[in-house]
């Protein structure tokens, strides 16, 4: 605006604070010398280059009154606008942020909740897959010593029967030396 236009910072402080006034006189500019530095130069310059125009001109029972010009008003509410533009798109751009922010952050949420369950799912799986192991290893182990035990069964039976083989063998023998014995004595 201040290139565009030519103004100083000065002139565009002005202008604002009268774009706000309506009309205003020459008091009123002594409320804006309050405000910031003011000169008559400065006054005349903007009236010569016709931002400020002449409304009424001081009478006894009057005082002079002055107001912005056309030109003036426009090229004000153009920078209000593209102000207000501006911090209208800014709001846009951190309102679509923060939309931004708060869908990842649920989804980051939602993403950490399914990896729990998928950990939690496999922890069941190894637990149950362990399980089964030990039950493997057991029944292994349990056959294994059924199987000894049934080969030392069998091996004792073997032991048996050929230990009762061997008695009834001697009992034979016995048997028959007792009746060769005992019929001889006879």
């Amino acid at each position: 605006m201040k290139a565009k236009h030519g103004l100083t910072q000065a002139d565009l402080d002005m202008l604002l604070f009268l774009y706000d006034e309506g009309t205003f006189r020459q008091a009123d500019l002594v409320k804006f010398e309050k405000l910031l530095s003011w000169d008559r130069k400065r006054q005349q310059r903007l009236m010569d280059s016709g931002w400020i125009a002449l409304l009424v001109a001081r009478t006894p029972k009057r005082n002079t009154t002055y107001r912005l010009t056309i030109k003036g008003k426009r090229a004000l509410t153009e920078m209000y606008k593209r102000l207000y533009g501006e911090a209208a798109n800014r709001a846009r751009a951190l309102d679509a942020i923060r939309k931004f922010n708060v869908q990842n952050t649920n989804e980051g949420r939602l993403q950490n909740l399914m990896n729990r369950q998928r950990m939690n799912e496999r922890n069941a799986n190894l637990l149950q897959q362990q399980f089964q192991n030990q039950m493997a290893l057991a029944g292994a182990k349990s056959g294994a010593l059924q199987n000894y035990g049934a080969s030392l069964f069998g091996a004792a039976n073997q032991d048996a029967a050929q230990a009762g083989g061997f008695f009834q063998t001697a009992g034979d023998a016995a048997g028959r030396a007792a009746s060769y014995y005992g019929g001889q004595g006879a």
